[in-house]
């Protein structure tokens, strides 16, 4: 429900969610980490992150029925091993098991990743869609966040299907737009969605929809 486009307000869409608070909800996933604080979702800044105490006063918003996208994902993997197709409903989206540089060894991901810029990420992503012939891209914000697994910790990924990837920052195609000198990203070593400056450094898991 964020929409990391919005400049101003809470990231809830009015016209489906009016009168959200512009301020953190509290999110049900587990943190591993520290069992005296959980997660929260900012809908003021788009965050996801845990570090507020479990008694601390947040707004809460119901929900019901089938599980969000990406949550108990099912993966069809490549005949090399190499992808995992994501087919939870209304995702159908293929990523690179290792992050690049890594290489597939039949059982794990080997090898010490390349680190890029945002801007960096979105040439490269460029170059191997040319090299390959496939629709490869940077994940947007949402898109990379559906692997966290946030009851898992360094890295808080699903190990059996992305095993021996650094718990680190990944980059994604998304920017700050309420602050032009940052870009969203991934922290996998516990799972938190932040706001960093664009000239940090981050790993790289290029994704394609369907069978681009």
């Amino acid at each position: 429900m964020l929409s990391y486009g919005s400049t101003a307000g809470p990231l809830a869409d009015p016209a489906y969610f009016p009168n959200t608070f512009a301020e953190p909800y509290w999110n049900a996933s587990d943190n591993s980490g520290d069992a005296s604080t959980a997660w929260t979702m900012d809908e003021g800044s788009g965050a996801i992150a845990n570090g507020d105490v479990r008694d601390t006063p947040h707004p809460v918003m119901l929900v019901r029925g089938k599980k969000a996208l990406g949550s108990g994902s099912t993966y069809v993997l490549s005949p090399n091993g190499r992808e995992a197709a994501d087919e939870s409903p209304g995702a159908v989206v293929t990523r690179r098991r290792c992050v690049e540089s890594m290489a597939w060894s039949g059982t794990i991901c080997e090898g010490t990743p390349l680190t890029f810029t945002p801007e960096q990420a979105l040439a490269y992503a460029t170059s191997m869609s040319a090299a390959t012939g496939k629709s490869w891209h940077v994940p947007n914000v949402k898109e990379l966040n559906w692997v966290v697994r946030r009851e898992a910790s360094n890295p808080a990924i699903d190990t059996t299907e992305f095993p021996g990837i650094p718990a680190a920052l990944q980059c994604t195609s998304t920017p700050d737009v309420r602050a032009q000198s940052r870009a969203w990203m991934v922290d996998f070593s516990i799972g938190r969605v932040v706001s960093v400056s664009r000239a940090s450094a981050c790993v790289l898991r290029l994704a394609r929809w369907s069978d681009g």
